[in-house]
C-alpha cells in the first residue's frame, strides 16, 4: 500500500515545486539571486565561477526585473545597462555563492538552457530545475526507504519527511 502512496507523494513534491517556480515572483530570500547569477555565469562559458566575482548583468536584470526578494528589491534598476558595479547591490555586487561547488550549478545551467528553447526564461528554467533535482532526490529516498526501512513505520516516517520538505522551497527556489 505505502508504494502507491510514495509515487503520490514524489508527484504532489514536484507539481508543488514545480508551481513556487513558475508561479511565485518574490517568494525567496535574497540568495535567490547569487545562486542563479552563478548559472548564468556558468551558461556564459565562466566555469566554474571565480571566488570574488560580480553578479553579471543579466542576472541583475533578472534580479531587478522580476523581484525575488521584496525586502532587498532593486526593481529600480530594471531596464538600467551596466549595473553590476553600482554600488547599493546587495554584497557590494559581489556573488558571494562562487565557493560553492559546481555540480548542482552546472545541471541547471544545461537544463535552464535546453528549457530557453522552448522559451522558458532562464530564472523560470533554473527554478523549473530545482523543481526536478528536488523530486528526484525525493524519489531516491523514497527508493531507499523502501529497501532499507526496518518497517512500513519507518518508511512512512520518511515519506512523510520527503513529503514536507517542500516547504523549504520558498526559503530558496533556485537551490534546494
Amino acid at each position: 500500500y505505502w508504494r502507491d502512496w510514495s509515487s503520490d507523494v514524489c508527484s504532489s513534491d514536484l507539481i508543488q515545486a514545480g508551481t513556487l517556480a513558475v508561479k511565485v515572483r518574490a517568494g525567496s530570500p535574497w540568495d535567490e539571486a547569487a545562486h542563479f547569477d552563478y548559472i548564468v555565469q556558468i551558461q556564459k562559458g565562466n566555469f566554474p565561477v571565480p571566488a570574488g566575482g560580480r553578479y553579471s548583468d543579466e542576472a541583475i536584470q533578472a534580479w531587478a526585473c522580476r523581484p525575488t526578494d521584496r525586502g532587498m528589491s532593486i526593481a529600480w534598476l530594471c531596464g538600467k545597462s551596466n549595473v553590476s558595479s553600482n554600488p547599493s547591490l546587495p554584497f557590494d555586487g559581489v556573488n558571494y555563492e562562487a565557493p560553492f561547488g559546481p555540480v548542482y550549478y552546472a545541471i541547471a545551467a544545461g537544463g535552464s538552457s535546453v528549457l530557453s528553447n522552448v522559451g522558458i526564461d532562464d530564472f523560470t528554467g533554473a527554478r523549473l530545475m530545482s523543481a526536478f533535482l528536488y523530486a528526484l532526490g525525493a524519489a531516491s529516498l523514497l527508493l531507499v526507504a523502501q529497501r532499507m526501512a526496518f518497517s512500513s513505520l519507518a518508511a512512512g516516517g520518511l515519506i512523510l519527511a520527503a513529503a514536507a520538505t517542500p516547504q523549504a522551497l520558498s526559503l530558496g527556489a533556485t537551490v534546494t
